[in-house]
């Protein structure tokens, strides 16, 4: 017992600091390594044993982060072989941040969800290298730990949010879900409770909202409004004292949003480009094509999605650099009247939206229900 301790103590001190206010993250040991376990059961113990919230979200942070530097690291062979268990291990840990941010204090949750949108979108480049279905599966996680805590930190109260979580839990509904169902809720005029009450008795998240005529991707781009509403009311806040550190990550935060904008059409897009073609092969999974058929739809799947990139890029770029303009203009100008009118037109630019072709229920799913 005492060796296995004196181990351990030695591989603790081995181990670097881990902040998510550091820069690159090294990707460390790869999964082909044959004492990767213990890289992975050291970060288990250090998190078990750091029992302030703040730290333990800043590790959650990094130790995601870590996992898409060892995504990034290995050559194409390792990557067929481990990349799927590596990206979902990464969106796991971005999902326990969002978690967590329920946890911290307003300050300390504004500051590290910048944090968490950061490692959110470093693995974009990745993402439109990898097959597509993992993709798909990569950003829908990736879409739901970037809005979780804005919907759910106006959603829940002090009084409702342990009972409310844990019947959520209970019924196999992770926070990700809760934050779909509290969208919802307000789409519906209904309390949070009482949809969570209808979509647990319906025993599935979207069957209950297609009853209810609400698209799932409704309820993804309504999110995305509610943290992009957000982020404008802290940035004007943040003009309003001169804060000019403020000013400069919540601007940050808005460009992520703007490419999160991009990755939620791309992929509502690929859903109904998948199900377009399996509908006309008679099929209703991929699965159940010959692996031949499958390469082949998967090769015209990836078309889909480069077109559909290629179609935003004008319209991305574009507002990105109105943002950028329009918040700089607002910073410099020394009038009260002048920075509340460019505030305004700030959240015109943000208001405008790319192009969202309708599902098969004829909804664009722009959230304008």
């Amino acid at each position: 017992m005492k060796k296995l301790l004196i181990v351990f103590t030695l591989l603790f001190t081995l181990l670097p600091v881990v902040s998510a206010e550091d820069g690159d993250v090294n990707a460390g040991m790869t999964p082909d390594s044959p004492f990767y376990f213990l890289d992975k059961l050291i970060e288990d113990l250090d998190l078990a044993l750091t029992f302030d919230e703040v730290s333990k979200t800043e590790k959650f942070i990094a130790y995601a982060k870590e996992r898409l530097a060892e995504a990034e690291e290995m050559n194409e062979e390792e990557k067929q072989e481990f990349i799927e268990e590596l990206l979902l291990e990464y969106t796991d840990g971005l999902e326990k941040a969002s978690d967590n941010l329920l946890n911290l204090e307003e300050e300390d949750a504004n500051e590290l969800e910048g944090d968490l949108d950061d490692a959110i979108c470093e693995s974009d480049e990745l993402s439109d290298q990898i097959d597509p279905e993992l993709a798909a599966k990569l950003e829908e996680k990736k879409g739901q730990a970037y809005v979780k805590f804005t919907v759910l930190r106006e959603a829940l109260t002090e009084d409702n949010q342990e009972s409310i979580v844990n019947k959520a839990n209970e019924s196999g509904f992770g926070l990700g879900e809760l934050s779909k169902i509290a969208i919802g809720a307000e789409l519906l005029g209904m309390s949070l409770e009482e949809v969570l009450d209808a979509v647990i008795e319906a025993g599935n998240l979207e069957d209950y909202f297609t009853s209810q005529d609400i698209s799932m991707n409704e309820l993804v781009t309504k999110g995305l409004d509610k943290k992009q509403n957000k982020l404008q009311e802290r940035l004007a806040y943040a003009v309003g004292e001169s804060n000019e550190k403020a000013i400069s990550r919540i601007e940050n935060q808005l460009q992520n949003s703007i490419e999160r904008e991009e990755k939620d059409a791309i992929i509502h897009s690929y859903k109904n480009g998948k199900e377009e073609i399996l509908n006309d092969l008679g099929v209703e999974d991929l699965d159940e094509l010959s692996d031949e058929e499958k390469t082949q739809v998967k090769e015209e799947l990836n078309t889909l999605k480069t077109e559909k990139k290629e179609e935003l890029k004008t319209f991305i770029n574009e507002k990105k650099e109105e943002v950028k303009n329009t918040i700089k203009e607002v910073n410099e100008t020394k009038d009260a009247g002048e920075k509340s009118k460019g505030l305004e037109k700030l959240q015109e630019k943000m208001n405008k939206k790319p192009d969202v072709e309708k599902d098969s229920n004829g909804k664009s799913g722009k959230g304008n229900k």
